[in-house]
């Protein structure tokens, strides 16, 4: 079982659980038509990009590479910001903060956070692609 992975009790019954909804509409209004696949597209770049990150951020945290750390939870803030993963979003914020302001603090906890909520926002993806509908 690895770390991303999702428990049976966080399983996700609805995007709404993931994404805010406001978020996916902006999205769905930019292509009301669905004729563009608007939201397949963003979902599919936005899945790759997740699993790139992670991975990086895996290396990094063997590495103990506070710089990579910071870049990879900056980077995730905005694209799950702008796609509605908000809750992922802020803990990538909260990661940052703590390594930008020199926090001493352990980030295996956050890490954790941010991983769970990675497999929250992947294993809610397909089902955006229902939302316009």
């Amino acid at each position: 079982n690895s770390p991303s992975a999702l428990s049976d009790s966080d399983t996700v019954a609805h995007w709404r659980d993931v994404f805010d909804e406001t978020a996916v509409q902006r999205l769905i209004e930019l292509d009301p038509s669905g004729r563009n696949a608007l939201i397949e597209r963003v979902t599919k770049m936005y899945a790759s990009s997740v699993d790139k990150y992670l991975s990086q951020l895996d290396d990094a945290c063997r590495a103990n590479d506070l710089k990579v750390i910071k870049d990879v939870a900056h980077t995730l803030k905005s694209s799950s910001a702008n796609l509605g993963a908000l809750k992922l979003s802020q803990v990538c914020a909260e990661i940052e903060a703590v390594i930008r302001d020199e926090t001493p603090t352990d980030l295996t906890p956050m890490i954790q956070t941010l991983r769970h909520e990675a497999a929250k926002a992947l294993a809610a993806l397909p089902m955006l692609s229902g939302a316009a509908r």
